[in-house]
């Protein structure tokens, strides 16, 4: 589990596996069962471990889901302006819009998720390609409301979601396909006021995507990251 009491600016809450791999081994060794690491348990005794441990403020429970653009952010407690965020991504991928209501409904996004203060969305890319923008609208704010009467004091955010340029397709399919996506993302930043939950815009760019065309590179996670960030900072 990450702890780190460092400033925004200096550390994002999130970031990608490969950029933060040899940071984040460190980073667990902060909090150690006596059994774990003998050297750690000579320098901390037990009791002053519990000290530690008893003295942590508690974090507040942050849960990030959405389809395959999330699979490479990491989870973990961060802490800044003085509130500590335990953060747990749930990679769903491959779900359409109406699968992550399916999951909602049938509580299996994850065991805890009930006690989520705040849960940030991203997904759309997959219900796009079965329908047009207007109707994907549509499916969130059915999957707003359904959120808001099963779990009213959780607190919502809606990120936007990526441009694809998937190799497979024909030029003018995949202009088409990223005309949709634009409008989606346009419309999702209004929910904002239309729908009472907070929208993050991430601004990605064809070049932050990997040579698949359609999940994000190292660049564009830090990307998505920082935006989170940014949300967990200004609105919380």
């Amino acid at each position: 589990m990450l702890l780190t009491t460092m400033p925004l600016k200096q550390l994002p809450l999130l970031c990608s596996r490969a950029s933060t791999k040899a940071s984040s081994l460190n980073q667990h060794n902060l909090l150690v069962s006596p059994s774990s690491d003998s050297q750690n348990t000579q320098s901390h005794p037990a009791s002053q471990l519990d000290t530690q441990l008893n003295s942590t403020p508690p974090s507040t429970p942050v849960f990030i889901t959405g389809s395959s653009i999330i699979q490479n952010l990491e989870q973990g407690v961060s802490t800044f302006n003085g509130t500590n965020f335990n953060v747990k991504v749930r990679t769903k991928s491959g779900y359409s819009i109406l699968d992550m209501i399916q999951s909602i409904q049938m509580n299996q996004i994850d065991s805890n998720f009930h006690l989520s203060a705040h849960t940030v969305f991203c997904i759309g890319s997959i219900h796009l390609k079965k329908t047009g923008p207007d109707e994907s609208i549509k499916s969130i704010q059915r999957l707003i409301q359904i959120l808001k009467d099963k779990y009213p004091k959780m607190k919502l955010a809606f990120a936007t979601i990526p441009p694809q340029f998937d190799p497979l397709l024909k030029p003018k399919l995949q202009q088409f396909q990223n005309g949709d996506i634009d409008e989606f993302n346009r419309k999702l930043l209004q929910l904002s006021s239309t729908n009472g939950v907070d929208t993050i815009h991430c601004n990605f760019q064809k070049n932050m995507l990997n040579n698949g065309g359609i999940h994000l590179n190292e660049n564009a996670t830090i990307t998505l990251s920082n935006a989170i960030d940014e949300y967990l900072k200004t609105f919380i």
